[in-house]
């Protein structure tokens, strides 16, 4: 399962199933979501505005393996590791991983059934350019997720419960999402 493409997905690839949690699974999951830039419309989508995105060349990767049980164990090289529990409030889960707690959250919610997983999680997103890092990982944790559970989600709800992700689990003030928050 994949979205977007990048020029440097292949090496991302790599890296991200040669991580310690990939086991090689045959039930392995890779989802994959873009970075994006807004040709019009900045900082206006969150207050329901339109806006006219454009997908980058940059990408997030995750590429999950299933668990037994309800945790989540996630390793990033930009990040490290960390691990919480599919029960856990995701606003107490420990900074970036809230992007990935809140996007389970909201699709239980939604009804499709979730279980914990391993996960590696690469990208080349530049951090904190105005690119849409967290949208990008808010989606293809999303589509990671979907995929464990056998089904492959909608593609136009998946970013709107991204963008609604930051009200399940608050981040720091300034930090805006909203409806253009798709690949």
């Amino acid at each position: 399962m994949s979205i977007g493409a990048a020029s440097t997905g292949v090496e991302q690839y790599r890296q991200c199933t040669t991580s310690p949690y990939n086991r090689r699974m045959a039930n392995d999951v890779v989802a994959q979501a873009p970075g994006r830039v807004n040709l019009l419309g900045d900082h206006t989508d969150y207050n329901d505005s339109f806006v006219l995105p454009l997908a980058l060349p940059f990408t997030t990767i995750i590429s999950a393996t299933p668990r037994a049980d309800n945790e989540v164990h996630l390793i990033s090289a930009g990040y490290g590791t960390t691990a919480f529990s599919l029960t856990d409030d995701p606003s107490t889960v420990d900074s970036w991983a809230r992007y990935v707690a809140a996007m389970a959250h909201l699709l239980t919610r939604e009804g499709i059934k979730t279980s914990g997983f391993d996960a590696s999680i690469t990208t080349n997103i530049p951090i904190g350019a105005g690119l849409s890092s967290s949208a990008a990982l808010e989606v293809a944790a999303g589509y990671a997720i979907a995929g464990l559970a056998g089904i492959e989600p909608d593609p136009d709800p998946l970013p709107l419960l991204g963008a609604h992700s930051y009200r399940v689990a608050p981040r720091s003030a300034g930090d805006h999402h909203g409806h253009d928050d798709s690949p």
